[in-house]
């Protein structure tokens, strides 16, 4: 088996900004060899089998020299590895990959080249400076700012970048910023020429800073690496152009807590609001499909007068057992189903079945009062769910006459952290979300009662009213509650809260 190399551009910081060839070698990938540019959360889409290699590349932080990079590279295709060089933004714009290419090609390694979305085009732009625009600038230079004063001065003529009329892009260059700027100007570029310094560009973290030639030098305390530079008369269209930091979410950093398999809607909802998810699961659902009295459910399913699905967990999980009992739909015979919260009606009707009965608030008491318009004396009924879901609506349907067999599907666990991991999450974020009683009561135990002082200031916002109950019970000031309890509600209340709604 002979190995390659693909060497892929991982894009500007964003990770959806990786491109769809690129996310697929990721996925095959045997080995990942990635520095410091590139967003470690594309690693999260490799094999679990998948080797992840660091080689730094950060200023004065270098864990491998360049030829070590070449050395690992060759030595992983030459076991007959697929390996992916991930590179920040595109491997060829100033990202050594030329090099990288020549090395492999001078010992026989076949490679290929992705190219990545470069932050020369793509940071300027979610920081709302278009880098040409018609009657304003009909070209732009890609320039490095990386090299040192003297090195820029042999390598670099700004006698010449000083009369260029187009946009002048500068890639990480903020720690050379004032010698830049110095020699432009010293070479007869206006001190009134507009400057944008962008750092941590396409993420959450973005700071523009915006000001002139002449002036820049005095914004340098707000300015942090990594970023880029963008000289010329395209920066003053960014109040008019600017729309990623005016997302609802911009800058805040959100804890979702829910279990891993149920993170990325919420997530994916945060960051396309321009928040960062900081990613916390605080439950494990631990299927308990195996019992003998699930076994008996499956085989009496035709028998029931209603089913009432309180989760899409329990969903998933019902169906989930009814193929492994070899049943299908068919075998629910008559039942009317019952669903509590839109979320879980949707993923019964993905599977074809039509929901009779949804309370319009998604909790107990609601679900009770329509049932008791419904359900008969003597019907029987079927509530497959958590082993430590409430008892309220089964003990009302006893007390109404009905025949009620509730069956745990799963538990939920306390997943295991070091102390470390969570303390770090809790400190990174600004807002907490909670999603059931179980999640507050779980992150609770895993912070501890000597770290509640972490949460100080940190707002926070539940799915719904028995959350927000359980969240005040645990001690928690709860700033928000969905006014819809589902993902879309919270995530309502979490750009509601922003703005300074308060319940």
């Amino acid at each position: 088996m002979k190995g390659k190399v693909f060497l892929v551009g991982a894009g500007p910081g964003d990770e959806g900004l990786i491109t769809v060839k690129g996310l697929q070698k990721i996925k095959e990938a045997d080995v990942i060899v990635y520095d410091y540019l590139a967003n470690e959360r594309l690693l999260r889409h490799g094999k679990c089998s998948c080797e992840k290699i660091f080689v730094g590349k950060q200023k004065g932080l270098h864990s491998a020299s360049q030829e070590e990079i070449h050395s690992i590279l060759i030595q992983k295709a030459q076991e007959g590895k697929q390996v992916v060089r991930l590179k920040g933004g595109d491997p060829f714009v100033f990202g050594r990959g030329g090099e990288e290419a020549e090395a492999l090609q001078k010992v026989g390694i076949h490679f290929e080249i992705i190219p990545g979305i470069s932050s020369s085009i793509a940071v300027p732009a979610y920081g709302g400076i278009p880098v040409t625009h018609r009657g304003v600038s009909s070209s732009f230079h890609v320039i490095t700012g990386h090299e040192s004063e003297q090195t820029q001065k042999e390598a670099l003529d700004y006698e010449v970048l000083a009369k260029l009329s187009g946009t002048l892009v500068f890639l990480m260059g903020i720690h050379n910023l004032t010698f830049i700027c110095g020699q432009l100007i010293k070479y007869g570029k206006s001190p009134e020429t507009p400057i944008g310094v962008i750092s941590r560009g396409t993420t959450p973290e973005q700071n523009a800073v915006i000001s002139t030639l002449g002036e820049i030098e005095k914004e340098l305390s707000t300015i942090q690496a990594p970023g880029i530079i963008v000289i010329g008369e395209v920066v003053r269209l960014r109040d008019q152009v600017q729309w990623f930091e005016q997302l609802p979410l911009f800058g805040r950093k959100i804890l979702v807590t829910r279990a891993q398999h149920q993170q990325e809607e919420l997530s994916a909802a945060i960051e396309a609001a321009g928040g960062r998810a900081v990613q916390l699961p605080t439950i494990i659902i631990e299927p308990k499909l195996h019992t003998q009295e699930v076994k008996e459910m499956y085989s009496q399913l035709s028998a029931y007068d209603w089913i009432i699905f309180t989760s899409t967990n329990g969903v998933e999980l019902f169906f989930r057992g009814l193929r492994e009992y070899h049943g299908d739909i068919r075998t629910l015979g008559n039942a009317r189903i019952c669903a509590i919260g839109s979320a879980t009606k949707k993923a019964l009707e993905d599977r074809y079945l039509h929901v009779e009965l949804m309370p319009e608030e998604h909790v107990g008491e609601a679900l009770i009062e329509k049932l008791k318009a419904q359900v008969q004396k003597g019907e029987k009924v079927l509530i497959p769910r958590a082993e430590e879901a409430r008892t309220l609506v089964p003990e009302v349907l006893k007390e109404m006459g009905a025949e009620v067999e509730v069956i745990s599907l799963y538990k939920t666990l306390l997943p295991m952290y070091a102390q470390d991991e969570v303390l770090q999450a809790v400190c990174l974020v600004d807002t907490l979300t909670f999603t059931s009683s179980s999640t507050v009561r779980n992150f609770m135990q895993l912070l501890g009662k000597d770290d509640f002082n972490l949460l100080a200031g940190k707002k926070i916002v539940c799915i719904g009213p028995i959350t927000g109950n359980t969240a005040e019970e645990a001690g928690l000031s709860v700033d928000k509650v969905a006014g819809e309890f589902n993902m879309q509600g919270l995530l309502q209340a979490l750009m509601e809260e922003t703005h300074g709604t308060h319940i």
